[in-house]
């Protein structure tokens, strides 16, 4: 008797259900991703690629948006770099002083690191700048952290593929693409600007905070200790001005890498009553051993000219000036440009002993905020 066949269904040549639906919404991710991608290339809000006159003004993108501008801004032949301190500073005035097209890039909150990272990459793609002032406080010149909120976005500042991809593919980008196009298309976005000095003035925001009595009395309370601190012996001031020299130290082999770029080396004013502190601490004698030391070593490099506004009493001794111990108006920024482009506060072999006599006399006062 003759087997019958065994009886076999035919395969699908269709795909599973399941699966035909992965591959749809794996297809779905690329084309998103391929759209989010084109449209941050073609409108490039933060500047990576290409420049334009829309600006993001957000503190918290500061650092990318720095990197955009050193990339792709129009040629300039000055910069400043430093914290928020040189936040105000006026680019025109520089022009105007100095007879050369100028961009601040201002790191909000940044460490001296961060300063640093930015400053050697703005000579990097700018390498014919004939000057950059760079803010240089003795207190922070050896701070190496990175700011607790505001990442610093390193593999921008090396120029990495990586960077670039994660800056067209990301989320963020894409939101500040769509509010530049908004912006362009006449709605008002406190996250733009038409005017590259919004990316680092902050003064019209805060305005309110100077010549504001109440203010800068809790802002004084605030950050100076009401105990005076132990006075620190000559052993512990001679270390605290060799640590200070060490990081001083990196300044000169910059302008040795750079030798045809002048570079404004300053020390930023102070309010009065943190310089008091620090005095009755020892720490000014640290400072001014630290500077003098530095002074004697460029006295052969024709390209470093370095400033020590903490003999500046006209703004010091004044409260009214400041927001808190550190925060100085427009008009402060303005004068310690018009000093450097004059040789006023410029510390030298002959200058040394009478500025540092100058700041110690400040620090040694005692000044009532408001001023009589």
């Amino acid at each position: 008797m003759q087997r019958e066949a065994a009886i076999v269904p035919e395969r699908s040549a269709s795909l599973p259900v399941g699966r035909r639906w992965w591959i749809v919404l794996f297809a779905a991710f690329v084309t998103t991703l391929v759209v989010v991608v084109a449209t941050n290339f073609v409108v490039d809000p933060l500047h990576l690629i290409r420049g334009s006159d829309v600006y993001v003004v957000s503190r918290n993108y500061q650092r990318t948006t720095n990197a955009g501008r050193i990339r792709t801004d129009p040629p300039f032949q000055a910069a400043v770099v430093g914290s928020s301190y040189i936040g105000n500073f006026d680019p025109a005035l520089i022009e105007a002083l100095f007879g050369v097209r100028t961009e601040v890039f201002s790191v909000f909150g940044g460490s001296s690191r961060e300063q640093r990272i930015t400053r050697d990459y703005l000579l990097g793609h700018r390498p014919h700048l004939r000057y950059v002032f760079l803010e240089a406080s003795t207190w922070g010149v050896c701070g190496e952290g990175y700011h607790p909120f505001w990442k610093f976005p390193l593999d921008l500042y090396d120029d990495s593929a990586r960077g670039n991809a994660k800056y067209l593919a990301s989320f963020e980008s894409l939101l500040f693409s769509a509010g530049e196009l908004l912006f362009r298309a006449g709605y008002r976005s406190s996250y733009f600007s038409r005017h590259p000095e919004a990316t680092h003035r902050w003064y019209e925001t805060w305005a309110s905070n100077f010549d504001n009595p109440a203010h800068i009395a809790n802002a004084i309370q605030r950050e100076i200790p009401a105990t005076q601190p132990p006075p620190m012996n000559d052993a512990r001031i001679a270390a605290e001005a060799s640590a200070t020299l060490k990081c001083m130290d990196d300044f000169i082999s910059l302008a040795k890498r750079w030798p045809a770029t002048t570079f404004y080396i300053f020390n930023p004013p102070l309010l009065q009553m943190l310089l008091r502190y620090r005095e009755q601490a020892g720490l000014i004698a640290a400072s001014n051993i630290a500077q003098e030391a530095f002074v004697a070593k460029i006295a052969d490099i024709p390209n470093i000219r370095y400033f020590d506004f903490l003999a500046a009493d006209s703004i010091e001794r004044d409260c009214r000036r400041f927001m808190d111990v550190g925060h100085f108006d427009p008009a402060a920024s303005d004068q310690l440009v018009r000093w450097m482009h004059d040789g006023t506060y410029q510390r030298t072999a002959e200058s040394n002993a009478s500025i540092s006599a100058a700041v110690r006399a400040i620090a040694q006062a005692s000044v009532t905020c408001p001023p009589e």
